[in-house]
């Protein structure tokens, strides 16, 4: 299975995929990964357990 994501296709995958709809969230990783950087909270971004994980690990700080 794989999720889509607006502009990018599952066609011409190197294997073949069942497509997984789930409705489109605009929020990006790249823009996560931004707001920890700059010591900016993620709150609502992610789930309270990844928030806490990323906080207790100091990760992408």
């Amino acid at each position: 299975m794989a999720v889509t994501r607006p502009g990018y296709s599952l066609e011409g995958m190197p294997v073949p995929v069942v497509p997984l709809r789930v409705p489109e969230v605009g929020i990006s990783s790249t823009e996560i990964r931004r707001r920890l950087k700059e010591g900016l909270s993620v709150r609502y971004w992610v789930p309270r357990p990844v928030e806490v994980y990323l906080e207790k690990h100091g990760l992408y700080r």
